[in-house]
Protein backbone atom coordinates (compact mmCIF):
# COMPACT_ATOMS: atom_id res chain seq x y z
CA UNK A 1 0.00 0.00 0.00
CA UNK A 2 2.68 2.49 0.36
CA UNK A 3 4.85 1.89 -2.18
CA UNK A 4 1.69 2.69 -4.00
CA UNK A 5 0.98 5.59 -2.53
CA UNK A 6 4.07 6.84 -3.17
CA UNK A 7 4.35 6.16 -7.06
CA UNK A 8 1.47 6.91 -8.42
CA UNK A 9 -1.01 10.17 -7.06
CA UNK A 10 -3.44 8.78 -8.63
CA UNK A 11 -3.91 6.05 -5.98
CA UNK A 12 -4.41 7.99 -3.14
CA UNK A 13 -8.09 9.36 -4.79
CA UNK A 14 -8.55 5.60 -5.50
CA UNK A 15 -7.89 4.44 -1.99
CA UNK A 16 -9.72 7.16 -0.32
CA UNK A 17 -12.58 6.38 -2.57
CA UNK A 18 -12.19 3.10 -1.68
CA UNK A 19 -12.57 3.54 1.85
CA UNK A 20 -8.90 2.64 2.71
CA UNK A 21 -8.71 5.35 4.69
CA UNK A 22 -11.06 4.03 7.31
CA UNK A 23 -9.32 0.72 7.39
CA UNK A 24 -5.85 2.84 7.85
CA UNK A 25 -7.43 4.94 10.95
CA UNK A 26 -8.95 1.68 12.30
CA UNK A 27 -5.19 -0.36 12.16
CA UNK A 28 -3.49 3.23 13.53
CA UNK A 29 -5.11 2.04 16.97
CA UNK A 30 -3.34 -1.70 16.69
CA UNK A 31 -1.33 -2.71 19.89
CA UNK A 32 1.45 -3.60 17.04
CA UNK A 33 3.74 -0.61 16.69
CA UNK A 34 5.25 -1.72 12.98
CA UNK A 35 1.09 -2.16 11.93
CA UNK A 36 0.86 1.22 13.38
CA UNK A 37 3.25 2.88 11.89
CA UNK A 38 2.75 1.81 8.37
CA UNK A 39 -0.96 2.62 8.65
CA UNK A 40 -0.25 6.28 9.96
CA UNK A 41 2.47 6.73 7.05
CA UNK A 42 0.02 5.40 4.83
CA UNK A 43 -1.89 8.14 6.32
CA UNK A 44 0.04 10.94 6.27
CA UNK A 45 0.79 10.53 2.67
CA UNK A 46 -2.78 10.18 1.98
CA UNK A 47 -3.66 13.07 3.59
CA UNK A 48 -0.39 15.75 2.41
CA UNK A 49 -2.21 14.69 -0.91
CA UNK A 50 -5.93 15.98 -0.16
CA UNK A 51 -4.31 19.08 1.61
CA UNK A 52 -2.20 19.75 -1.76
CA UNK A 53 -6.25 19.71 -3.37
CA UNK A 54 -5.32 16.26 -5.34
CA UNK A 55 -7.96 14.34 -3.87
CA UNK A 56 -10.96 14.65 -2.09
CA UNK A 57 -11.51 12.52 1.92
CA UNK A 58 -14.93 12.24 3.54
CA UNK A 59 -15.56 14.41 6.46
CA UNK A 60 -16.67 11.29 8.26
CA UNK A 61 -13.37 9.67 7.28
CA UNK A 62 -11.21 13.51 8.94
CA UNK A 63 -12.74 12.98 12.12
CA UNK A 64 -12.43 9.57 13.13
CA UNK A 65 -8.71 10.29 11.42
CA UNK A 66 -8.93 13.36 13.99
CA UNK A 67 -10.29 11.29 17.06
CA UNK A 68 -7.35 8.83 16.77
CA UNK A 69 -4.65 11.33 16.75
CA UNK A 70 -5.72 12.94 19.49
CA UNK A 71 -5.95 9.54 21.50
CA UNK A 72 -2.82 8.67 20.16
CA UNK A 73 -1.36 12.26 21.54
CA UNK A 74 -2.68 11.64 24.79
CA UNK A 75 -1.12 7.76 25.19
CA UNK A 76 2.12 9.00 24.12
CA UNK A 77 2.32 11.96 26.54
CA UNK A 78 2.03 9.34 29.36
CA UNK A 79 4.33 6.85 28.42
CA UNK A 80 7.80 6.57 29.86
CA UNK A 81 11.17 7.66 28.77
CA UNK A 82 12.02 4.26 27.33
CA UNK A 83 8.63 3.38 25.58
CA UNK A 84 8.95 7.14 24.48
CA UNK A 85 12.44 6.32 22.88
CA UNK A 86 10.82 3.13 21.02
CA UNK A 87 8.40 5.09 19.72
CA UNK A 88 10.23 7.73 17.73
CA UNK A 89 8.88 7.18 14.26
CA UNK A 90 5.51 7.46 15.53
CA UNK A 91 5.55 10.76 17.28
CA UNK A 92 7.00 12.26 14.23
CA UNK A 93 4.20 10.52 12.30
CA UNK A 94 1.37 11.88 14.98
CA UNK A 95 2.78 15.22 14.94
CA UNK A 96 2.87 15.60 10.61
CA UNK A 97 -0.91 13.93 10.80
CA UNK A 98 -1.72 16.36 13.55
CA UNK A 99 0.12 19.51 11.49
CA UNK A 100 -1.98 18.30 8.88
CA UNK A 101 -5.19 18.04 10.00
CA UNK A 102 -5.16 21.29 12.30
CA UNK A 103 -2.63 23.37 10.58
CA UNK A 104 -0.98 24.02 14.16
CA UNK A 105 1.71 22.45 15.86
CA UNK A 106 1.08 19.48 17.68
CA UNK A 107 0.75 19.33 21.92
CA UNK A 108 4.09 16.58 21.33
CA UNK A 109 5.89 19.52 19.68
CA UNK A 110 4.79 22.12 22.56
CA UNK A 111 5.54 19.49 25.53
CA UNK A 112 9.03 18.85 24.37
CA UNK A 113 7.80 15.25 23.26
CA UNK A 114 8.72 15.09 19.55
CA UNK A 115 12.48 15.25 19.80
CA UNK A 116 14.10 13.69 22.98
CA UNK A 117 17.91 14.31 23.77
CA UNK A 118 18.34 10.50 23.32
CA UNK A 119 17.24 10.47 20.38
CA UNK A 120 20.28 12.06 18.95
CA UNK A 121 22.51 9.25 20.93
CA UNK A 122 23.95 6.69 18.56
CA UNK A 123 22.83 2.91 19.24
CA UNK A 124 24.55 1.14 21.72
CA UNK A 125 27.54 -1.31 20.28
CA UNK A 126 25.49 -4.59 20.43
CA UNK A 127 28.04 -6.36 18.32
CA UNK A 128 31.17 -5.88 20.21
CA UNK A 129 29.22 -6.89 23.61
CA UNK A 130 27.94 -10.10 21.99
CA UNK A 131 31.32 -11.10 19.97
CA UNK A 132 34.01 -9.26 21.80
CA UNK A 133 36.46 -6.72 20.74
CA UNK A 134 37.82 -9.06 17.96
CA UNK A 135 35.48 -7.85 15.11
CA UNK A 136 35.91 -4.25 15.57
CA UNK A 137 39.59 -4.51 15.74
CA UNK A 138 39.78 -6.63 12.89
CA UNK A 139 37.94 -3.57 11.14
CA UNK A 140 40.52 -1.21 12.35
CA UNK A 141 43.28 -3.41 10.70
CA UNK A 142 44.63 -1.19 7.88
CA UNK A 143 45.16 -2.43 4.67
CA UNK A 144 48.12 -4.34 3.64
CA UNK A 145 50.72 -2.61 2.10
CA UNK A 146 52.64 -3.61 -0.83
CA UNK A 147 55.92 -5.61 -0.34
CA UNK A 148 58.59 -3.45 -1.05
CA UNK A 149 61.39 -6.44 -2.51
CA UNK A 150 61.68 -7.75 1.20
CA UNK A 151 60.84 -11.06 2.22
CA UNK A 152 57.12 -11.91 3.08
CA UNK A 153 58.48 -13.86 6.44
CA UNK A 154 60.87 -11.19 7.80
CA UNK A 155 58.36 -8.37 7.44
CA UNK A 156 55.38 -10.20 8.50
CA UNK A 157 57.43 -10.99 12.09
CA UNK A 158 55.62 -10.49 15.33
CA UNK A 159 51.68 -10.19 13.60
CA UNK A 160 49.86 -13.25 14.09
CA UNK A 161 48.18 -14.34 10.41
CA UNK A 162 45.15 -13.02 9.86
CA UNK A 163 42.09 -15.77 9.41
CA UNK A 164 39.44 -15.36 7.82
CA UNK A 165 36.20 -17.03 7.94
CA UNK A 166 37.28 -18.08 11.46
Amino acid sequence: MQYLLQENPKDHNVATQLGFVRSLTSLANSSDLDLRQAALQALVEIVQNQATGQSSGKTDDTTQLKDVVSRRIEEIKGLSQEDLASVKEERHLVDSLWQLLYNEPSELRQEGLLVLPEDDQTPPDIASRKFGPGLRAARDIPPRQPSSGQDESQSGQGKPPLLLGA
